[in-house]
Parts: structure tokens; sequence; C-alpha cells
């Protein structure tokens, strides 16, 4: 906002507004001459919601902001005309209170004026200016002073006073808000330290026994979490170790050597966390080879399985049984037959390159 801000001129900016006024409630329309003492916005208020008028009362009441106003407005304008001077052709009014003002933000400077004969509350507002007039004070709106006045203490008699106070509270808003940020950061800063501290336990603890950390003997050390993977790792395989065999020999049956293997304690992928093959990638190599191989010295004519090459044949099996179970995860993809028998061929013969 400019600082040349000129002060309200009582005696000249409300005879014209009064006189404009007293013939409000003959004129169909609002004279030019009311239009140009109103400030832009209540131009384009005045406009829109004229054009949808059919009485002088409509018109005149969009001159108040609010709507529980408008009726006791129309009412005053109606008993209170106000006439010209016999003599001097002025029209007289009487000042109910000191003119006041009041910044009501960084671009927005608001007077107030009250009439004492019919109560009528004038509210102007400082306006830049337009191409056809200057900087000056024009028409914010009216209202009628009921006896319950906003917060009088919010209003000045000088600009410079209202200048000042309105300075006062930006710079109380801005110190409040600078308390308010740094409290908050610190308390998201102390939850943020007691998740860590929560979270961290888990890092001493093991991967299978107690949910929950617990407390470690003095002395011991704790396990990293590649040493606790790899012996899970190795118990889960040693168990295809002690697989018996539960074959007859003298069975023609040729599924009775197959022994069902357990299911792995985790879903297994094509490629390990270090990037080489995985444990399924090399059984499908050796299933392949030992498919296009002469007939192993472990097995008899007819498809009998010795109880040496149990283990062997419950490890064929489960890598059949992953085989379908890849095949229908991407037959549901949308992945044929013919590009997933390919994809498995072309990473057998990669890692056979490889070895």
């Amino acid at each position: 906002m400019g600082e040349n801000i000129s002060n309200l001129e009582v005696d000249r900016l409300v005879p014209p507004l009064l006189a404009c006024l007293s013939t409000a409630s003959v004129s169909p329309q609002p004279s030019p001459a009311l239009v140009q003492l109103l400030s832009p916005i209540l131009q384009q208020r005045l406009h829109l919601l004229a054009d949808s008028a059919n009485t002088s009362e409509q018109w005149l009441s969009h001159l108040c902001w609010e709507p529980d106003q408008a009726e006791k407005l129309l009412k005053l304008v109606e008993r209170s005309p106000w006439e010209p001077h016999p003599v001097s052709g002025d029209i007289e009014f009487i000042l109910a209170e000191p003119v006041l003002f009041r910044k009501w933000d960084a671009d927005t400077l608001k007077a107030r004026v009250v009439l004492q004969d019919s109560s009528l509350e004038i509210g102007y507002v400082w306006c830049l200016g337009s191409e056809d007039a200057g900087p000056e004070w024009r028409l914010g709106g009216l209202s009628v002073a009921d006896g319950n006045p906003e917060d009088i203490s919010q209003w000045h008699r000088t600009l410079a006073d209202a200048s000042s106070a309105f300075d006062m509270i930006v710079q109380q808003d801005t110190s409040r808000n600078g308390e308010e940020k740094e409290a908050s950061v610190v308390l998201v800063d102390g939850e943020n330290n007691e998740e860590d501290s929560y979270w961290s336990q888990y890092d001493n603890a093991p991967l299978s026994g107690a949910a929950t950390p617990f407390n470690r003997p003095p002395g011991v050390a704790p396990r990293s979490n590649l040493q606790q993977q790899e012996s899970s790792d190795d118990a889960f395989y040693a168990q295809y170790e002690s697989v018996q065999p539960a074959l007859d020999h003298s069975s023609e049956d040729t599924n009775a050597g197959r022994i069902e293997a357990p299911e792995p304690a985790r879903r297994i992928t094509g490629r390990d966390q270090d990037g080489g093959p995985s444990d399924l990638l090399i059984a499908i190599e050796q299933g392949v080879e030992q498919r296009d191989a002469p007939q192993a010295a472990g097995e008899q004519p007819g498809g009998h399985v010795r109880s040496g090459t149990a283990t062997q044949q419950g490890v064929r099996d489960y890598i059949r049984r992953d085989l379908r179970n890849l095949q229908q995860l991407a037959q549901s993809a949308g992945i044929d037959v013919d590009d997933f028998k390919a994809i498995v061929t072309a990473e057998v013969a990669i890692l056979t390159a490889d070895n």
C-alpha cells in the first residue's frame, strides 16, 4: 500500500452519498453519481446482483454486506430522507463519533463513519486508483449501527495508530508461529528418537524364538543377520540328508519311490541376494542334464529307484512342482507356454555356460 494516504474528508464525501440515498426509494436503478462513489469491489457486487432486482429496495440492499443488516438499511433510508438545506442547499449531518481507521491487512485500509441523526454507518476503503480516478477514499459498504458494534479496540483515530497496531499484530503472529514451529520440531524429533530406540532392539533379536527383544546374557556377542540366515538355510537343506526311503523294491509302481520334500520356509527366486544363481535354477540345470544323460546307475529298468537315490528323486519332484507353480504364475500374467519354456531353457543355458 502506498505511503501517501490522504485523510478522510467527511464534509466532501458524505453529502453526495446522502443525496443519492435520498432518491433511492424512487429510483429503479442506482444513479451514475452513486456508482462513482463506490469502491471497485462494491461496484461489481451491485452490477452482478442488481440485474435480478425488480424494485429499488433490492438494489439498495446490495450496498450492505451483512444479510441481516439489509432490511434495517432499507427501513432507515425510507424514514430518514436527507433533504438539502433551504438556504445553503447542502445536506447537513452530525457525526455520532469521531472517524475511526483500521488496517485490515497489508493491502486494505478502512475507515468508519457513523451519523448521529440516523445511526447510518458508512464504511470507506482506500483505493489505489484506476484509469478514471487516482487514489482516494471510496464507499466500501453501508450498515446500521445497532448499539452492538464490533470490537472498537481494533479501530483507531489516526492512520498512524492503525498502521502501528497492525504491525504489532503481525510481529506477534510471526513470533507465535515461530515458537509453534520449534515446538513441533522438538516433538517430532522426540518421537523419532523413541521409535529409533524401539526398533533398534530388533537388530539384536534372533530370527526365531522369542517374538520380542530379549535380555542377552553378558559376554555373548550378537549374531549378524547374515550368519543367522545362513544357519537357517543350512538347517533347511539338511532335512534332505535324513530322508529315509519308503520304497518297496519289488513294487512295480513307479511313483512308489517319490518322497515329498517338506515345503521350504521361504519363497525361492531366480537369483540369490548376492546376484548368483539360486538353488532352484541349479536344480533345474541338474534335472535337465540328468534327463538328457543315459540312465543313471541308481535307477533300475521300469522306473524303480534304489534306496540310495531317494533323496535325489525327492529333489526332482520338488523341482517339477515348483516349475508347475511358476508356469501357472506365468499364465496368470499372460505369458504363454512357449515363452515360459524359452525363459527356462535360456536361463539353464546361461548357467551351463557359466559353469
